[in-house]
């Protein structure tokens, strides 16, 4: 049996030249005092901090027991207010000379800088607590690379079912037979460059036959927020660059050895060109498809990917156990750089 390892909290929502560290195998009685940082540095974003104590991964239902999609579309998959530490000194200091302090925010359970970071900045994040000491981590925000639309179109799928993946049974009610098909072209500087693809099927929601209320009500969906979003983020793509043979198996809907996380080993400085296909939802207006290139530091990289093999790894007793990757001096987390264009297509 695999024994509990230590998981830190999620952001949101939702990734150089730092101490690299993954998570430690312990069991609950070996955890300590320990303190749990986790940021995502977004370029034109406002930096807050999520700083928590360390707690054993059986204490998190949205890991255990969670789809991808659950968690995507969850508005609330996990009470962590009792981890969250309130009373922590938080600062940031901005390419070796700037400094940053923060302020508690207890609706959002984080801390919150009036610092926006840039592209090239050198963030460096320190957090002292009286019970837990001191921790910190630092991270360069990458430079955005700009994602182009060469082509799209809608195609109608009669064959399907409503079944995304039929090996894990993964339904999906809200997704409808109709598919656009979307090529687009990136162009990679020369050296190591980490990649995130969102591709992001979205409408607003729309339900005012009776018996759209009534199928809704009977799946589940919250018809009181008439005005909400519907979304997924489940495409799919032939291209060799989202291949992972790290990942054996379908999670969520997310077919076998697919990953959106990628670096650029096939096409180091040149550009590049792929399809992607994804679904449009059910019951909206003014559907729509957010494509959107992330560049991510290289500690956000390896932290994705390793979350990427726990989720489905973590029930497997004939796998090794995933350790989940950390950059965070003398405490757990990530301290990620993440920057992203995008693109948005009409279906």
């Amino acid at each position: 049996m695999k024994s509990t390892i230590i998981i830190f909290l999620l952001l949101m929502g939702t990734l150089f030249c730092s101490c690299e560290k993954t998570l430690p195998f312990e069991t609950q009685e070996q955890i300590g005092n320990e303190l749990v940082l986790n940021s995502a540095v977004v370029a034109d974003t406002t930096l807050t901090v999520t700083v928590s104590r360390a707690f054993p991964l059986s204490k998190v239902p949205l890991w255990e027991h969670y789809t991808f999609w659950q968690m995507e579309t969850s508005e609330d998959t996990l009470d962590y207010k009792w981890a969250v530490i309130d009373d922590a000194k938080v600062e940031a200091t901005v390419n070796g000379e700037r400094h940053y302090g923060f302020m508690y925010d207890e609706e959002n359970l984080y801390y919150k800088s009036d610092y926006i970071p840039k592209e090239g900045d050198r963030v460096e994040i320190n957090v002292h607590s009286d019970l837990y000491g001191d921790s910190r981590a630092s991270v360069t925000v990458p430079m955005k690379q700009s994602i182009e639309i060469i082509d799209h179109k809608v195609l109608l799928d009669n064959s399907f079912n409503g079944v995304l993946d039929e090996s894990t049974d993964t339904y999906d009610s809200c997704t409808t037979d109709t598919v656009m098909h979307i090529t687009c072209s990136i162009t990679d500087p020369s050296g190591p460059n980490y990649y995130r693809l969102m591709v992001r099927s979205i409408g607003n929601q729309r339900l005012n036959s009776k018996e759209a209320l009534a199928h809704a009500d009977s799946t589940g969906i919250d018809i009181s927020r008439s005005d909400g979003l519907f979304r997924s983020d489940i495409f799919f793509s032939d291209d060799l660059v989202f291949v992972d043979h790290g990942l054996p198996e379908a999670y969520g809907g997310w077919p076998a050895y697919f990953s959106n996380v990628f670096d650029d080993h096939l096409f180091d400085g040149q550009s590049l060109t792929f399809s992607v296909r994804i679904r449009e939802r059910m019951y909206v207006n003014n559907p729509r498809v957010y494509v959107e290139l992330q560049s991510l530091s290289r500690d956000f990289y390896y932290y994705l990917k390793s979350i990427q093999q726990y989720r489905i790894f973590q029930h497997s007793d004939y796998s090794e156990p995933i350790q989940i990757y950390s950059n965070v001096e003398n405490g757990w987390g990530i301290i990620g750089g993440l920057s992203g264009s995008r693109q948005i297509v009409p279906f």
